[in-house]
């Protein structure tokens, strides 16, 4: 199907998030990433695992729709979109998130990011606004699209660090924490009561 507009003109009020359901999950399980990003593929022996963990409630994943585009991506709110290695301690709305492969680097990013951030607000984390929460990501560190997108929605980095390899490769992991905080309102910046 062609789409009727270019993706970066598509607004985050656009996208729709649901629960994921299994359906979902696997095909989000089966999506497949090419050159580095292949890192994010589901491995094919713990697939059912993967699928499971989509499912966890605790994990709250949520497929994100377009009426035009179908599934677009998903994403997560809480532990799941930590790594182990990183310092959580203090209080934030962790998100990971992933767009479909034949998406990724299309122009949909922003409005993506902006729509998870939106949904925390409205679910999560009910009648906060979400320029008032404190948002944060962990991002490989290879990933330069995402580090841009989340830097462009103003979120700084605040640490890096690495863990042992999953795999046989032998590499060390990097990873990037990144954190948008609330933006101080005028008269706060301006030093007034």
């Amino acid at each position: 199907m062609q789409y009727s507009r270019r993706h970066s003109e598509i607004l985050p009020d656009e996208l729709t998030l649901t629960r994921m359901n299994e359906s979902e999950a696997r095909e989000v399980a089966s999506w497949e990433y090419v050159g580095d990003y292949a890192a994010y593929n589901a491995d094919a022996e713990h697939f059912d695992d993967t699928v499971r963990s989509f499912l966890n409630p605790d994990y709250a994943y949520y497929a994100v729709w377009h009426d035009e585009l179908a599934l677009t991506g998903f994403c997560c709110y809480g532990a799941d979109a930590q790594v182990p290695g990183g310092d959580y301690s203090e209080g934030a709305v962790d998100i990971g998130l992933g767009l479909r492969p034949d998406l990724v680097g299309c122009g949909l990013g922003s409005s993506f990011l902006g729509a998870v951030m939106q949904n925390a607000a409205r679910t999560r984390y009910a009648g906060i606004d979400a320029d008032k929460m404190i948002f944060r990501a962990t991002i490989a560190a290879f990933n330069g699209r995402s580090l841009r997108l989340f830097g462009r929605a103003g979120f700084i980095t605040e640490q890096e660090f690495t863990i042992e390899p999953r795999d046989r490769s032998g590499e060390q992991l990097r990873f990037v924490v990144v954190v948008r905080r609330p933006s101080p309102r005028p008269d706060q910046l301006l030093g007034s009561t």
